[in-house]
């Protein structure tokens, strides 16, 4: 069996990891590793259910879809991860949610790689969740804006 990889892209809301996986430099040094990204199928999800996209889906259903989608894709991890492949996730990573699953991979001597997109500060954050926002992306309340970059 091969050995898994699992790449972790973390970092707080609004750093860039969506950005950096699908662009540079976590793109051209990775462009064989799927990267599973739980907001991405919210969005998907809620075209499904008929929204236009986040702004115009009430927060009840985009929570609701937010669970659902970040639970079905740490199983979908986990299903890749058993079989020897390399994945990959971007997450805030504000719980220990991903620990199994690294812990898994170490046990199986594969890799875990964790490439963290820092900022300097919260407001940095919060200024360019707005600009997402403001180009038909995600909200994150503000409450979890500052615990999440504090974490």
């Amino acid at each position: 069996m091969d050995v898994p990889q699992l790449w972790i892209v973390a970092g707080p809301n609004g750093a860039g990891k969506t950005t950096s996986v699908q662009k540079e430099p976590i793109a051209s040094i990775l462009p064989r590793v799927p990267f599973f990204n739980p907001d991405d199928r919210t969005l998907q999800k809620l075209r499904a259910e008929g929204f236009k996209g986040f702004a115009d889906a009430p927060f009840d259903i985009q929570t609701r879809l937010f669970i659902e989608s970040a639970n079905e894709v740490f199983n979908e991890l986990k299903i890749v991860l058993d079989s020897g492949q390399s994945v990959g996730v971007e997450t805030v990573l504000s719980s220990e949610k991903y620990r199994p699953l690294v812990e898994t991979v170490n046990a199986r001597d594969g890799i875990f790689c964790l490439i963290y997109v820092a900022l300097s500060s919260p407001d940095i954050s919060r200024r360019r969740i707005a600009a997402r926002v403001q180009r038909g992306g995600h909200g994150v309340p503000e409450a979890k804006i500052a615990l999440r970059w504090q974490r």
